[in-house]
């Protein structure tokens, strides 16, 4: 799902790539080209708390997201 600059994919929890045990994975891609470390953390903390606050932490499965400067 892309929306805007930020850019989201999902594996459901019953994929053979997740590891055991494991319900709830969210990870962050952020390319240098983004800007310094300083902002890509920003960023990474903002969607985190976006992710969080939309119900996210609700579901099951693997979440990528990834963001350009739009």
């Amino acid at each position: 799902m892309r929306h805007g600059p930020v850019h989201v994919r999902r594996i459901a929890a019953e994929h053979p790539d997740m590891q055991p045990g494991a319900t709830l994975a969210v990870a962050f891609a952020f390319p240098r080209a983004f800007g310094n470390a300083v902002a890509r953390n920003r960023a990474k903390r903002r969607l985190r708390a976006a992710f969080v606050d939309a119900g996210g932490h609700q579901h099951t499965g693997a979440f990528l997201m990834s963001a350009g400067r739009g």
